[in-house]
């Protein structure tokens, strides 16, 4: 996608159409229809949408129940010179949680350890 990297592909597969929802190691989510490799959506593109730069991350994407899927994703200043600094004490991390059938990012949370695993997504009983 766009020549990003896809560090650790953790996709999930879709129906109606038959697709996979995978996200790159800036955090950027994509779903793609199997039949033909069309990009069905692209998430928000964090340099040019969202005005800021990606950082890197070894997390990735984990679809949930209610039609959601969960994002990890670190603040970066847009190089790969970063890397080493997306995993010290400074870097910031984010769970994003986006539409599968629109792409429509639907909320952000911000954290202050960095996120370099994929989301854990299930319900707590109690």
């Amino acid at each position: 996608p766009d020549n990003k990297r896809v560090y650790n592909w953790l996709g999930s597969f879709t129906e109606a159409p038959p697709s996979v929802v995978f996200a790159t190691s800036e955090g950027r989510p994509y779903r793609v229809r199997l039949c033909d490799g069309k990009t069905l959506w692209a998430g928000p593109d964090f340099a040019g949408e969202l005005g800021e730069a990606p950082g890197f991350s070894t997390g990735g994407l984990a679809m949930g129940p209610n039609g959601l899927a969960y994002v990890t994703s670190n603040v970066g200043n847009g190089s790969f010179a970063y890397i080493k600094s997306s995993f010290g004490a400074d870097a910031r991390g984010r769970l994003s949680a986006y539409n599968v059938s629109t792409g429509q990012l639907v909320w952000r949370q911000e954290q202050t350890m960095p996120a370099n695993n994929a989301p854990s997504v299930g319900s707590l009983d109690g």
